[in-house]
């Protein structure tokens, strides 16, 4: 199923998305844990992580 903006402002979305991102930024970088932006997404940190740990896999 496609992702959508059910009954929503697009351009409203995406400023609040930005507006989001900017704080987890600054959040990150005030903690030392950001270094730069990267499209790194959650899927392939998860494949990663299973990949050096397979005890980590649900069917394991």
């Amino acid at each position: 199923m496609p992702r959508s903006v059910p009954n929503g402002d697009e351009g409203e979305v995406l400023r609040e998305m930005e507006r989001i991102d900017h704080w987890l930024l600054d959040y990150l970088a005030t903690r030392g844990m950001a270094k730069q932006r990267t499209f790194y997404s959650k899927r392939s940190f998860l494949r990663d992580i299973v990949s050096a740990r397979p005890d980590l896999a649900l069917d394991h």
